[in-house]
């Protein structure tokens, strides 16, 4: 039975450690706080999201900081929920997307602001 165990947890590490050593790298292009958040939705936890959100938009309910954000800011083109999903943040996806408004929002689009970042095999 404890070969089991061992030859189990063995390939588990295994094959976190080749996940990991395989997951794209992203940098901000410039220190612009849009470019720094599209970072943090890549690799941080909800948390340390909000945080960054609160700092930025303070106002009296955090819901509207986070609609703010999520409505108002994009990452290289893509919405901000959106860009956490495809860099594999699920989780910092899922919040953010509950702050979406998909219909019914009239907004300037020339305002939306645009963080850029740069992807790198690593």
């Amino acid at each position: 039975m404890n070969i089991i165990k061992t030859a189990l947890a063995t390939s588990l590490i295994t094959l976190s450690a080749a996940s990991i050593a395989h997951s794209p790298k992203y940098e901000a292009s410039d220190n612009s706080y849009e470019s720094r958040l599209c970072v943090a939705v890549t690799q941080d936890s909800k948390g340390k999201i909000r945080n960054m959100i609160k700092q930025a938009h303070p106002s009296r309910f955090m819901s509207e900081d986070y609609s703010t954000a999520v409505n108002g800011i994009t990452c290289n083109g893509i919405n901000i929920a959106d860009f956490a999903r495809e860099a594999g943040n699920e989780k910092v996806a899922n919040r953010l997307d509950k702050y979406r408004v998909r219909y019914g929002k009239i907004y300037d689009i020339a305002r939306t602001k645009n963080g850029k970042i740069i992807r790198s095999e690593g």
